[in-house]
């Protein structure tokens, strides 16, 4: 699994045996992988704020726990209509940033910085800076997507149907209102698949 990580982009590292990957934009991880039988074990998104967990742990009638994962911070663990489960933390501490590399040059219509420059990109590993998506296979897609409507306020953006009205999924995203950049993103457990 380390090799797939370090392949796919993270930085990874040991704690507690588990192995942890993270991006570069500085959050402790982004994927956990534990020992055991090979399966997804939860989704994780991020809060804003303890008291966004708070809100969420009331409605639910769940607690809110200390995260003994690294970074500390809270954790709400709930269980999706198919067995999934979804992990919302909040106040993680966050480290310094790693370096990205620099942009290439890129050509547009109305400018040409590398005109008749050639590009030469290194095979190498992408540079992750978190995770922002995760695909989960469910039995029923009106009953999974509107759990998740319900909870964390995902807005759909497409929806993929195999014919009229024959709904298969949906592309979904946080509903950020006015405020870009402001959106849980997906943190502890493996990515879905």
């Amino acid at each position: 699994m380390r090799a797939f990580l370090e392949d796919f982009g993270l930085d990874c590292f040991e704690a507690g045996g588990r192995l942890y990957g993270r991006g570069s934009d500085g959050r402790p991880f982004v994927h956990v992988t534990e020992p055991g039988e090979a399966r997804f074990l939860a989704l994780g998104l991020r809060a804003e704020t303890v008291a966004d967990l708070e809100k969420l742990a009331a409605s639910e009638g769940v607690a809110v726990e200390d995260l003994s994962e690294p970074g500390g911070g809270k954790i709400v663990r709930l269980t999706d209509p198919d067995g999934y489960g979804v992990e919302v933390v909040a106040g993680q501490a966050k480290g310094e940033a790693l370096p990205l590399p620099p942009d290439q040059p890129v050509n547009t219509a109305s400018a040409k910085p590398r005109f008749r420059q050639t590009v030469r990109l290194e095979a190498e590993p992408a540079h992750v800076k978190r995770i922002g998506h995760a695909v989960l296979k469910v039995r029923d897609f009106r009953i999974s997507e509107r759990w998740y409507k319900d909870r964390f306020g995902f807005i759909t953006s497409d929806e993929v149907e195999a014919a009229t009205d024959v709904p298969l999924g949906a592309f979904m995203r946080c509903d950020r209102g006015g405020q870009a950049g402001r959106s849980p993103h997906p943190v502890p457990g493996p990515a879905a698949g």
